[in-house]
């Protein structure tokens, strides 16, 4: 198992995850630099829905590929290991970009656009048609930067984070103000070339930034903390990445659920409108949140281990801030102004995104815990109860909806939020008593 630092500090802590934090908030500006980009060109609504189409179809067909960072993490120690989960990885990579190409460069393409996705009118086919073409490759420079982001993170190297992304966001900026300006190029093309050659930039800042500092990618090997001392085999590798891959296909269908049962509600547009917004506030500001399962899986072995305690703190203790700043602007004046003069939506609206946000405002606590634990189990390369979890998770919130929209009398984004809630809440607690079951045992072992 991972070897840690028997002294850990908060400070040492901020130091390895504020960069991970930073990373999805800046990911989320390249995002929208590419929104207003597209707001500026020929076509604004066409390109902006279609290339919102393009983009999920790219994330649902290459997120697999984002694994390849926590494989690095889990498995690589050395060179050994190293070239098995970077053969894994790449094939992995290769096989995802075979797949979106399929639809980028065959009829098969139309099909889903049209059947699938609804899009009817030949521009629309051949705007994603476009944006496809160039998405397709997108699990390859995927790989590139998660795999050696990975190696950074098991060298506690996370500071090459922030700088790659900052060059990445400079490429953007200049290319699509360039598009803006010569109109050169059709604008989802040019978004979705900003989107594949950024991240490509990314993954090359990490590679060269590793190698400059170790010298070649042997020195990188010989410097990453011993795990278990035993040669991963390409079984217990599936083994681990299989239930993963199944937990992240199963996330993206929680946001689509809730909004299936408050599609058939009494209030269905203001309610739809109403969750929306408060998801989206939601997920900004629980963004930094998301890769809080590293700091368990890099520092700890156990609940046991002398680092636990100290690991588990911090993680609820940045829940509770994610928690706190949510309250803030459910019940104060802040969000208010907020939702109503900087998002622009109405006074009935914003009251009632208020209240949602209220509900929301127990999640972070709730995830962080989970992230937390999750660590633990990826450390262990025990995966797959992270799978099962999930599935209860999706399960009772269809259930616990499609129950409280008939007989709870209040208003069905409420009942919405309180659902996805229910269970965040029941996930975690499984995933906890999991963890702790096993913890032990585990360590012994290792």
């Amino acid at each position: 198992m991972i070897k840690h630092e028997t002294e850990l500090s908060y400070f040492s802590l901020l130091k390895f995850f504020l960069p991970l934090a930073a990373t999805p908030v800046l990911i989320g500006l390249a995002h929208s630099i590419a929104n207003a980009t597209l707001a500026r060109l020929p076509y604004p609504e066409l390109s902006i829905a279609v290339f919102a189409v393009v983009r999920g179809i790219t994330m649902i067909c290459s997120s697999p590929s984002l694994l390849s960072l926590q494989l690095v993490v889990s498995f690589v120690d050395e060179p050994s290991s190293y070239r098995l989960i970077n053969r894994f990885n790449w094939v992995l990579g290769l096989m995802l970009c075979l797949i979106l190409s399929a639809l980028a460069y065959t009829p098969l393409g139309k099909v889903v656009f049209t059947r699938l996705v609804g899009l009817t009118e030949p521009r629309q086919i051949a705007y994603a048609y476009a944006g496809l073409r160039i998405t397709c490759f997108l699990p390859l420079v995927q790989v590139l930067r998660n795999h050696y982001q990975g190696l950074a993170l098991s060298l506690k190297k996370t500071g090459l984070f922030v700088p790659g992304i900052v060059i990445r966001l400079l490429f953007i900026s200049f290319f699509l103000w360039w598009t803006v300006h010569s109109q050169a190029v059709l604008g989802i093309f040019a978004v979705a070339l900003s989107w594949v050659v950024g991240i490509g930039i990314e993954g090359i800042f990490i590679v060269i930034s590793l190698l400059y500092d170790s010298g070649s990618v042997k020195k990188v090997l010989n410097s990453l903390p011993p795990k278990d001392g035993k040669r991963p085999s390409l079984g217990e590798v599936i083994k681990f990445f299989i239930p993963l891959a199944v937990m992240m296909s199963l996330t993206a269908f929680a946001e689509p659920a809730v909004q299936g049962g408050l599609a058939r509600s009494a209030l269905a547009t203001q309610s739809l409108a109403v969750y929306g917004v408060a998801w989206s506030l939601v997920m900004l500001l629980n963004s930094p949140l998301r890769p809080l399962h590293q700091l368990s899986l890099v520092y700890t072995r156990g609940t046991d281990d002398p680092n636990w305690n100290l690991v588990k703190m911090f993680s609820l203790i940045s829940g509770l801030v994610i928690s706190l700043l949510t309250i803030i602007l459910a019940l104060t004046p802040i969000g208010f102004w907020l939702l109503n003069t900087v998002i622009a939506v109405s006074r009935e609206i914003t009251l009632l995104v208020m209240k949602v946000l209220l509900v929301f405002s127990v999640y972070p606590i709730i995830r962080s815990l989970r992230e937390t634990y999750w660590g633990l189990m990826m450390g262990w390369r025990n995966t797959f109860f992270i799978a099962i979890s999930k599935l209860v998770n999706i399960g009772l919130v269809v259930v616990v909806l499609i129950i409280s929209l008939t007989i709870v009398n209040l208003h069905p984004a409420v009942i919405g939020a309180l659902a996805f809630i229910t269970g965040e809440i029941v996930e975690s607690l499984l995933i906890w008593q999991f963890s702790c079951r096993n913890s032990a045992q585990s360590l012994g072992k290792n």
